[in-house]
């Protein structure tokens, strides 16, 4: 499990829980705009973190899964989006994962990564606000929760 803070000086820290102990915090960089949200990859312990940038877009870094140390991530690329809080991620199938995203519209948003790239934003519609929360369902398909506008929960099934 790894756990990550947003820091005051707008970087991000993590810190793995592994064989019973913490492993230590680690900076990874970078300059957020919003509270970073980790997500496994379900491939070789590799974990992905994303956090809403400064910009407004999404960022990822990945951890490779080997030794816990600054050299096993990689540094945050961008995945685009213009959103209004970060992205809610979850895996799909191993190495392969789905976001969701309020976007500065308030329109729900979600963007899949196939395991080489990520195929791009695609509106879903709805309104919402917040960061989404997306959980895998085990059929190679997820479902994102993501609050509306009018206080109501609206949820998509895909991809």
């Amino acid at each position: 499990m790894i756990c990550s803070i947003f820091t005051s000086g707008s970087g991000t820290l993590v810190n793995r829980f592994s064989g019973g102990a913490w492993a230590g915090f680690l900076s990874i960089g970078g300059l957020a705009g919003g509270q970073p949200d980790c997500s496994s990859m379900n491939s070789g312990g590799k974990v992905v973190c994303f956090a809403k940038a400064y910009s407004s877009g999404i960022y990822g870094a990945l951890f490779n899964g080997v030794s816990w140390v600054v050299g096993n991530w990689t540094g945050y690329g961008g995945i685009g989006g213009a959103v209004n809080d970060n992205a809610g991620c979850t895996t799909q199938a191993a190495g392969q994962l789905v976001c969701g995203v309020s976007a500065i519209d308030d329109v729900f948003y979600a963007d899949v990564y196939n395991g080489s790239s990520w195929l791009g934003f695609a509106k879903i519609g709805g309104t919402g606000v917040g960061s989404p929360s997306c959980a895998p369902l085990g059929t190679g398909q997820v479902v994102c929760v993501v609050l509306g506008i009018d206080n109501k929960l609206t949820s998509v099934v895909g991809p």
